[in-house]
């Protein structure tokens, strides 16, 4: 079975977050220092959305320790996952996630799958 999960985000959000010490909640510091500058509010908007679409996938929407849920990316620009809550590395035993994020110059958008990892 897959299961899917598709959040928004919009940028003008993160900008306000990023102004207050809300983004410790939101992000990793690793995300945070990964960009700087003009496009790092798009950027981390479509991190957050791209969060917000696992836990979606998950079934685990409530869950609220968005700095224990690290996006990264590949060297050709794929983003990743890293789950350090010990709660989500449980419920993810055996599975697989695959991520998808866009974004405008206003909105980002992620989408995540988690599947059965078939190779296991």
């Amino acid at each position: 079975m897959i299961q899917t999960g598709l959040a928004f985000c919009e940028v003008s959000f993160i900008r306000r977050a990023l102004k207050t010490s809300r983004r410790e909640d939101f992000f990793a510091r690793e995300e945070l220092a990964w960009v700087t500058g003009a496009r790092q509010a798009i950027h981390l908007a479509g991190v957050l959305a791209a969060k917000k679409a696992f836990l979606q996938a998950l079934g685990c929407p409530e869950f609220s320790r968005l700095s224990e849920i690290v996006v990264e990316f590949l060297s050709n620009g794929c983003p990743t996952l890293q789950v350090k809550s010990s709660t989500l590395k449980k419920i993810l035993r055996g599975k697989k996630i695959s991520l998808s994020i866009s974004h405008t110059k206003n909105i980002a958008t992620g989408l995540a799958l988690v599947y059965l990892d078939r190779r296991r």
